[in-house]
């Protein structure tokens, strides 16, 4: 019974810890998504303008660029972390619950 209650105490936490990773992948999803549209927006109005801004203020948008593309590939570096974390979790998951059934 204890090996059985200590089976089903680890699925329990392994539950949680997957509810929590599925959280996080579908955060750093979203963000990756609007971080993506923030760089197609500042690439967009750089190429708009070209030479008819003055230079301080291009160098900002560029500036805003270089941040939209880093917050773009951070995020996408965590969703490739969530994904991997998840599958980990399943296996342990399944491995506990085909155990049980055998």
């Amino acid at each position: 019974m204890s090996e059985e209650s200590e089976k089903i105490k680890r699925l329990m936490e392994l539950l949680a810890e997957e509810a929590t990773w599925q959280g996080r992948l579908n955060g750093h999803r979203g963000q990756a998504e609007v971080a993506e549209r923030e760089v197609k927006y500042w690439e967009e109005r750089l190429e708009q303008t070209e030479d008819n801004v003055e230079e301080f203020i291009r160098r900002k948008w560029k500036r805003n660029l270089e941040k939209a593309r880093a917050r773009r590939e951070y995020h996408l570096k965590q969703v490739t972390e969530a994904k991997e974390k998840l599958r980990e979790i399943r296996e342990e998951i399944d491995k506990i619950i085909g155990g049980e059934e055998e």
